[in-house]
């Protein structure tokens, strides 16, 4: 199996392990002088509400990390992001001076572990996600206090409800645990 149906396998499995919308994840072929030079992996910023027959293409709103395919397997990761997620021991790190934002780990093409480390990475970029248009709380916030946690259909658009962070907190404002401080 190529490493791109491998990657789409883990996809799918953390789309329904995290209750995502189906197309959030996916792999962007990045091009140059016509030819793919590497890949990003990417979060896509959902459409919400849906709109019935759209013809909406993914767009880009997160990239988890690129990936440089040539005799090794090459990451190349966001520097905040890399120093969250222990990097296993068959990958060799490799500094770039000219790229300072980033940290490349390279992987022998082979390796077992690169696929744990990728879906590593796409659940903590998930995780740490920031919807860039935020809203105080959708009708829900009832259900969503007596339940203790965000009941929204669209896990990925609710990253930017303010209500979501609070109940996280503790905090629940509304419903029948009104002033409640819930355990997380």
């Amino acid at each position: 199996m190529s490493l791109e149906n491998v990657i789409e396998h883990i996809f799918q499995d953390i789309i329904i392990e995290m209750e995502l919308p189906t197309n959030s994840l996916y792999i962007h072929s990045n091009k140059g002088k016509g030819k793919e030079t590497s890949k990003s992996l990417c979060i896509s910023k959902p459409e919400y509400p849906q709109i019935p027959h759209s013809n909406n293409t993914q767009t880009k709103s997160a990239i988890i990390l690129n990936i440089s395919v040539n005799n090794n397997i090459e990451l190349i990761i966001k520097n905040k992001q890399f120093k969250e997620i222990t990097v296993p021991s068959d990958a060799i790190i490799r500094g770039v001076n000219s790229d300072k934002e980033f940290t490349h780990v390279v992987f022998d093409k082979e390796s077992e572990i690169l696929h744990n480390y990728i879906k590593a990475h796409t659940i903590y970029c998930i995780n740490n996600y920031e919807f860039s248009d935020t809203f105080g709380c959708c009708s829900k916030y009832n259900e969503c206090s007596d339940a203790k946690r965000c009941l929204h259909e669209n896990k990925l658009y609710a990253k930017g409800c303010y209500y979501r962070k609070n109940l996280e907190s503790g905090q629940i404002f509304y419903g029948l645990k009104k002033a409640e401080r819930c355990e997380i």
